[in-house]
C-alpha cells in the first residue's frame, strides 16, 4: 500500500514539473522569437499661456515631471495679459491657455475657433448682502 502511494505521489510530482516547464516555456518563447524593438514615441509638444500667479500648479507639475511621464513635454509661457493670451490661441503658438472667460467669449464672438474645456469657478462668486426687509428684487 505504501509502495502505491509512492508512486502516486511521484507520478503527480512528474506531471506537476512537466506543467511547469511547459508554461514557462510558453510564457517565455514570444520573448525571444519574433520580437521587435520598441522605441517610446517622441514627446508632444504643448506650450500653455497664462498670466502668472494662479497657475503655478503647472509649473510644479512641470518641475515634478508628471507631464514629461505621460510623454508631453510642456512650457509654461508667461504672458502680460488676457488679451495676448487669446491671441496667443488664436496664433497656434499656444496650445492651451490659462485665462479667464471674458477674452476667449469675445474672440469667439468675433470669429475666432477657440473653446472653454475647464473653468476653476463655474459659477459666480459675488454675494449680495441687504438689510433683512429685502427679501428679492421687487422689494428694492
Amino acid at each position: 500500500m505504501a509502495s502505491l502511494k509512492k508512486a502516486g505521489s511521484s507520478r503527480r510530482q512528474k506531471e506537476r514539473f512537466k506543467s511547469v516547464v511547459l508554461l514557462t516555456i510558453a510564457l517565455t518563447l514570444p520573448i525571444f522569437v519574433g520580437t521587435q524593438r520598441l522605441e517610446a514615441q517622441p514627446g508632444k509638444k504643448v506650450r500653455i499661456a497664462n498670466i502668472g500667479g494662479t497657475s503655478d500648479h503647472i509649473q510644479v507639475a512641470i518641475d515634478a515631471g508628471i507631464f514629461r511621464k505621460h510623454g508631453f513635454e510642456v512650457e509654461n509661457v508667461l504672458i502680460g495679459s488676457s488679451a495676448t493670451i487669446v491671441q496667443s490661441l488664436i496664433a497656434g503658438e499656444a496650445s492651451f491657455a490659462h485665462v479667464g472667460a471674458v477674452p476667449v467669449v469675445a474672440a469667439v464672438a468675433a470669429g475666432a475657433d477657440l473653446k472653454i474645456i475647464a473653468v476653476f469657478i463655474n459659477r459666480f462668486n459675488y454675494i449680495l448682502a441687504s438689510i433683512p426687509e429685502v427679501r428679492g428684487p421687487q422689494d428694492l
